[in-house]
This record gives structure tokens, C-alpha cells and sequence, in this order.
């Protein structure tokens, strides 16, 4: 197979190799969504990450990878949505932002009902540029709102290049990583000069997606370059940014790899271009990859207990609790659930999500156990949001019933961030087992194995036999529960008794409030 042609002057940017990609691109179309983009701009400005939105960041990594900016539109209601989010003061800011860095302001205002209005006119648009301008074949539209897939299908279909710039992480669908070619971060892009000291170790993941990568290269014929391995990995997973992980640059990334795992070499070439060759240490990469994900070197800078807690911590935006911490939670969950929430005169129960948590808030503030957690904000943060982050884990696996008139709308009724909860599914619900549960599914969505001696060291502080046997029961529980979840149905659509009423697979506990 003939490869690709790549750049030959990587080395003025790897991420140049994006623009030869593209020799036939007489410019990138930009679309903002406002409504989406101010409504989680918001968050960012409560954690204190910025004060006020700046798209420069956006067009200046846009017009660097892909080339000049020939369309900047932004549509929605700025007004509706800065009040709405109680930033008056960013409706003048805004406006003259947009107007400093050439973007186009179409003002869709928001009343009526006509709540995706602002959403049909991007897509129209996008459309519309996609047909008539043959030779514009970047398009990034800014948002982490997953509605927009079917316009980005039908981009690629149309032979486009689909950019997503997301607000952060967190509040960005999966499904976005699927959709898109290339997909950044605003968060990260307000916050570049925060990751060269940032130094975080490198987890297992990313050691294993660089091997995944280089592998499939091989297999394509393609020598191993820095240019092409860069680009390689972002076709695997397209939000991929070494600077998240405190490194200026990409041969950086690459060289801390080869120091740990002695999985590859890196050499930077003798020509000048900043380019490298890459060789794998290794004849058969598939005898490499599996030790890189089940085996811990010495010379790793992580234990697997610390990886879990990193991507733990990075799921859920909250700091993790030690055993005894969650135990004290899920008991004031129980407690007062069973003490405060009534039966009406029909018998049944309804309480908001949010309702509970505030419920349990005075209980958990009075433990001096958990004083430490208690913040100056005004949620009380972050024990506020461990709480919400318990109780949302806990609703998602399949702990609470759900109202009878939502069950055939499973969809929606978990996307909801305040569901209604109607009681437990079983007299004497385990809530620490299923917790745990959420979060063994968490780990494994990473290619981490789960292991019980990490994990007793990660949430009892210790791998002495009790904490150890406990995460091992723990562990074989969720296994039992998977196995049975693969199990086929019994004859004539009736569920195994033993089985209980068939509660849903655990779930990511990964919401914003």
C-alpha cells in the first residue's frame, strides 16, 4: 500500500501535517452555537477558570491547524442566555468580543417555545456552505451538544473535514470522540500555559493508544514518523492533547513513553524538520500492547491505585472518598431517605434528586469526619458535589425506581441531571456495593484491569487481608452481576426470579448539576 503523503517540514509543527492533509482547503468555516457555549461557559467561570469568554483562543488553534478562518458565525439569543445565567454583564463583552475577531453575529432570539431554533440555523447553514463551497472542507462548529451528529455525518459523507471545539471534557458527549475528526477543548484552550507545569504522569491508557497507533501504521506500510504517528493517534481518539498532560511537545510525550515501558525508541532525525523516527522495540506488537495494560514496571510513575484515582477523579470532577467516607455517605442517603421522604395518599413515593441531597447535607456538615471536604463556596463545595456525583451514580445503576409514566423513555429520563426518585428497588439496598460498582465500570472503561490490592489500597489506605478481601468480594459481585446481565432471556419473556426485577447495567456516574 502506497502511504500517504505526509509533510516533510514536520518539524515547523507537527500538527502542520493537518494542513497537507488538506491541500484543496481554501479555508475553514467556524459556527458558534451561543446558547450551548454561554450556558457552559458558566460552569467554567463558577470553578474560577475564567471570567469571560474569549473566542480568540478558538480561531487562533483554527487558523493554525487548518489554515484561514473565510466564515465566523455565531447564532442563538446572547441576551436570553447571559441573563439566564445571571452574566448581564458578558451580554456588552461578548458582543464586542465576537466584533474584535470578525464574527458574524446572527441574533436568533429565544421565545416562543422555539427553543432549537438556534441549533436547525447552524445546521442549515453548515449545509448550505457544504454545497455551494466545494473547496472549504474544514467545518468546526463549537459546542458539546451531541444534537449536531447527524450534520456532522452528513459532513463526512459530503468528503469534510468535522472540527468540534467542546467547552470541557466533562460536559462534552461520547459520542463527540465518534463524530468528530478533531475535537478540542475551550477549557484547555484558555489554559495552555497551565500545562507545561502541570507534569502529570502518564497513565497506562495513553502508553497503550501510542502502541495501538504505531502498530496500525506498520500494518498500512507507513514508516513511523512523528507527523504521521501524531496524526494516526487522533484518528483513534480524537480529543488527544499531549499538552493536557504537561508536555510542551510531542517528542516529549513520546520520549517519557520510552523511558517507562522501553517500548519504543525515539530518535529525532539529523535533518532539521524537528521530525523523529520511531522504532518499536518489539518484533510482534501484539505481544507488547497486553503488558503495557496488565503488567506494572518498576520504573512507571504511576501505581495502578494512583491510575485509578486519576481517571476516577477525571470521570467524576470530584476528589474520591476513602471506604469509610463513602459508607458514611450512602447511610445518610438511606437514612434520610427513609425518614423524610412520605408516602402520599396514593402510596407512593416522589422525591427530586436534588431535594435528597439537600436533605442529607446538614447530616454529612455536622460529621467532623468529613469537615475536611466542607469549602468556602456556596454549595459547600466539594462535598456538594461528591454528594450529587453519590446520589447520581446510585439513580444510574439501577438503585431507585422510576415513575411509572417515564419507563418506556429510558433514554431521556437518565440523560436528566434532577430525576425523580420513587423508592428502592429492594427492601435493603446495598448503596456502598452499588457505588463501588459504578466505578469499577469507570476504571475498565479505561483499560484498566481491576485488581483488589489496588483497589483496597485506594479506598481503604491499606492492602492488609480485610480491605483486601472486601474489594475481592466486591469484585466478584460485579462480575456475577455482568455474567448475568449476558445471560439470554428466560423462555416467554419472563426474567429469572432470582434475578430480582432486572435493573439496568451499570452506568457512567458522569453528570454536571
Amino acid at each position: 500500500m502506497k502511504p500517504p503523503a505526509r509533510e516533510t517540514k514536520a518539524g515547523r509543527g507537527q500538527d502542520s501535517l493537518v494542513r497537507a492533509m488538506n491541500p484543496e482547503n481554501n479555508g475553514t468555516v467556524l459556527l458558534i452555537d451561543v446558547e450551548n457555549v454561554i450556558g457552559l461557559c458558566n460552569t467554567l467561570k463558577l470553578e474560577g477558570t475564567l471570567d469571560e469568554i474569549d473566542i480568540k483562543p478558538v480561531c487562533d488553534k483554527l487558523t493554525e491547524m487548518f489554515g484561514p478562518l473565510r466564515y465566523r458565525k455565531s447564532f442563538g439569543d446572547i441576551a436570553y442566555s447571559c441573563a439566564k445565567t445571571s452574566n448581564h454583564h458578558w451580554i456588552r463583552s461578548l458582543r464586542k468580543n465576537f466584533y474584535d475577531n470578525l464574527v458574524e453575529i446572527h441574533d436568533i432570539p429565544n421565545f416562543g417555545g422555539f427553543k432549537n431554533m438556534a441549533d436547525m440555523t447552524i445546521m442549515t447553514e453548515a449545509l448550505s456552505i457544504a454545497f455551494e463551497s466545494k473547496n472549504v472542507s474544514v467545518f468546526a462548529i463549537f459546542s458539546s451538544d451531541a444534537d449536531y451528529v447527524p450534520l456532522y455525518t452528513k459532513l463526512k459523507e459530503r468528503g469534510k473535514t468535522v472540527v468540534i471545539i467542546g467547552v470541557t471534557q466533562e460536559a462534552t458527549s461520547a459520542i463527540l470522540t465518534k463524530a468528530a475528526d478533531y475535537l478540542y477543548y475551550y477549557k484547555n484552550l484558555v489554559s495552555q500555559g497551565d500545562f507545561e507545569a502541570a507534569g502529570l504522569p502518564i497513565p497506562n491508557y495513553y502508553r497503550n493508544l501510542v502502541l495501538r497507533a504505531a502498530a496500525t501504521l506498520l500494518d498500512q506500510g507507513v514508516p513511523l514518523h512523528g507527523s504521521s504517528l501524531l496524526h494516526k493517534i487522533r484518528q483513534l481518539q480524537s480529543d488527544f492533547d499531549y499538552r493536557v498532560l504537561g508536555f510542551k511537545k510531542f517528542i516529549d510525550f513520546l520520549k517519557d513513553i520510552e523511558s517507562s515501558t522501553n517500548a519504543i525508541s525515539v530518535k529525532p532525525k539529523p535533518d532539521n524538520t524537528g521530525d523523529m523516527t520511531i522504532v518499536l522495540n518489539e518484533t510482534n506488537i501484539m505481544e507488547t500492547i497486553p503488558p503495557i495494560i496488565t503488567q506494572r514496571k518498576e520504573d512507571y510513575q504511576l501505581s495502578l491505585a494512583e491510575e485509578y484515582k486519576v481517571v476516577l477523579e477525571k470521570k467524576l470532577r470530584c476528589p474520591i472518598l476513602s471506604n469509610s467516607e463513602y459508607e458514611k455517605c450512602c447511610r445518610a442517603i438511606e437514612d434520610a431517605f427513609r425518614r423524610n421522604v412520605k408516602k402520599d395518599p396514593d402510596g407512593n413515593i416522589e422525591i427530586k434528586l436534588v431535594d435528597l441531597k439537600n436533605l442529607v447535607m446538614p447530616e454529612l456538615l455536622a460529621d467532623p469526619y468529613l469537615s475536611h471536604l466542607v469549602g468556602l463556596g456556596k454549595n459547600t463545595d466539594p462535598l456538594d458535589s461528591i454528594l450529587y456525583k453519590i446520589l447520581k451514580a446510585l439513580y444510574i445503576t439501577g438503585v431507585f425506581t422510576k415513575p411509572q409514566s417515564n419507563e418506556t423513555e429510558p433514554v431521556p429520563f437518565l440523560l436528566d441531571n434532577n430525576p425523580t426518585l420513587c423508592g428502592f428497588y429492594e427492601e435493603n439496598p446495598n448503596l456502598l456495593e452499588r457505588l463501588y460498582f459504578s466505578m469499577f465500570y469507570i476504571i475498565k472503561s479505561f483499560d484498566l484491569p481491576l485488581e483488589p490490592n489496588p483497589l483496597a489500597r485506594l479506598f481503604h489506605g491499606s492492602e492488609n487481608k480485610p480491605s483486601v478481601d472486601h474489594m475481592t468480594d466486591l469484585l466478584k459481585k460485579y462480575e456475577q452481576q455482568l455474567r448475568n446481565q449476558d445471560e439470554p432471556a428466560a423462555p416467554d419473556g419472563k426474567e429469572n426470579e432470582d434475578q430480582g426485577e432486572g435493573e439496568p447495567p451499570p452506568e457512567e456516574p458522569v453528570a454536571s448539576e
